[in-house]
C-alpha cells in the first residue's frame, strides 16, 4: 500500500461493491482474486500481479475466463450455427461476475440497480461499460434486443440470488477491506473458507479459467 493510499478511507458502499465482485468471482471459478484501494490520484494497482486499474476508487482484480477443455457442441437458435455450451455458460458467468457490485450495493442501500450501472456510463472499463462490451459481442453474434433483455434478466437474477445466499461472505469481505484498505489473494481465501460451503445449484457449472487479468472498478 502507498503512503497516500493508506491515509485514505473506504466508504462502506464502495467497500459492498468491490466485495460483491469478488463474492460473484470466486463462486464462478475465478483464481487470483484481490481488492486493492486507489491513491489519491485514482490509480489502484494489484500486490499480487502487473495489473492496473485507474479513475476508479478501488478495484477488484481476479483472473478472466478461458475456456480450453472439451464442451459440448449444439446448434445456436440465435445464429444456427454451432456453438460451444462453455462460450454460452461463460457469457453469463462474466455477466454476473460484472453486475454483483452494483447488486450487492443495491442489496446494502436500496439504490436502483440501473440507476447505480449508469453512475459510470461515459467511463471506460465501468461494469457499465463492460456489460455493453458483453451485449455488443451478442449481438454481432446475432443476438436480437430481447435476446439481449433476457440474458441480462437472467445474469441479474441469478446474480441477486448469489449476493443474497453469500452475504456473509461479503460483508466479512467488505469489513476487512475497509479495516485494512486491501485484501490479498490469500486473504480472500482466508474469509471464503471461514465458511461453511452452501451449494449453489444454479452457477456450479465445471469450467476450466486460467488467464489474463480482468477489472471492475466502482
Amino acid at each position: 500500500m502507498t503512503e497516500e493510499s493508506s491515509l485514505l478511507t473506504v466508504e462502506r458502499r464502495i467497500a459492498i461493491h468491490e466485495a460483491g465482485h469478488a463474492v460473484a468471482a470466486w463462486f464462478n471459478g475465478c483464481s487470483d482474486i484481490e481488492i486493492a484501494l486507489a491513491d489519491a490520484n485514482r490509480i489502484a494497482r494489484s500486490k499480487s500481479t502487473n495489473g492496473i486499474a485507474d479513475d476508479c476508487a478501488a478495484v477488484c482484480f481476479h483472473s478472466h475466463f478461458h475456456y480450453s477443455s472439451a464442451a459440448v457442441i449444439k446448434m445456436s437458435s440465435i445464429t444456427g450455427r454451432p456453438v460451444r455450451l462453455l462460450e454460452i455458460e461463460g457469457r453469463m458467468r462474466n455477466l454476473m461476475v460484472i453486475l454483483a457490485g452494483v447488486v450487492a450495493e443495491s442489496h446494502f442501500n436500496g439504490k436502483d440497480i440501473g440507476e447505480l450501472l449508469d453512475r459510470g456510463i461515459d467511463r471506460k472499463g465501468s461494469d457499465k461499460a463492460m456489460m455493453e462490451e458483453i451485449l455488443g459481442k451478442f449481438r454481432q453474434q446475432g443476438a436480437t434486443d430481447k435476446d439481449c433483455v433476457e440474458l441480462y434478466d437472467k445474469g441479474l437474477a441469478l446474480t441477486k440470488k448469489l449476493i443474497h445466499l453469500q452475504w456473509g461472505r461479503l460483508a466479512a469481505i467488505a469489513d476487512f477491506f475497509q479495516r485494512e484498505r486491501h485484501v490479498s489473494v490469500s486473504q480472500i481465501k482466508t474469509i471464503m473458507y471461514l465458511f461453511e460451503q452452501e451449494p449453489i445449484n444454479e452457477i456450479s457449472l465445471e469450467l476450466e479459467n486460467q488467464g489474463q487479468l480482468t477489472i471492475h472498478g466502482c
